[in-house]
């Protein structure tokens, strides 16, 4: 079953919406952890996507998209010291989010493997990349 690429399907979002509330003062729970850990795990997904020979247009989309949510947010906030308590709202985080997914009938493994099936077939996967084709007229 494919997935249809949607933004609060990609934890990615959630965290760039915790750094918005963390930027506006709205918590004083840091994401810069999970910035940092999400940024590791795009960088393997981008070499994924160079070994699969993807789109150039898929390329140049999912780096413009991961420097807007996270490269500036990390620096952003690059002074801020981590603290545990900073992991542990991620975790509840991530708990809300698989909790989420459930209640809209998909899981993390539906949404990892459409990602990856995405990649290996060279198909825009992501929401920002679907959005931005769509706007632009391309397929």
């Amino acid at each position: 079953m494919e997935v249809r690429a949607r933004f609060d399907f990609l934890f990615s979002y959630w965290i760039f919406a915790w750094y918005m509330f963390y930027a506006l003062g709205v918590t004083t729970y840091s994401p810069k952890a999970f910035l940092i850990i999400s940024v590791s795990i795009n960088i393997l997904i981008f070499l994924s996507m160079i070994y699969y020979k993807n789109s150039l247009i898929y390329i140049l989309l999912f780096v413009v998209a991961n420097f807007i949510i996270k490269i500036i947010p990390i620096i952003l906030i690059h002074h801020i010291t981590i603290k545990p308590r900073d992991y542990y709202a991620g975790a509840g985080l991530f708990i809300i989010y698989n909790i989420w997914l459930l209640i809209n009938g998909t899981s993390l493994d539906k949404i990892v493997k459409n990602h990856y099936d995405s990649i290996v077939k060279n198909k825009a996967g992501t929401p920002f990349t679907t959005l931005t084709l769509k706007i632009f007229g391309e397929k």
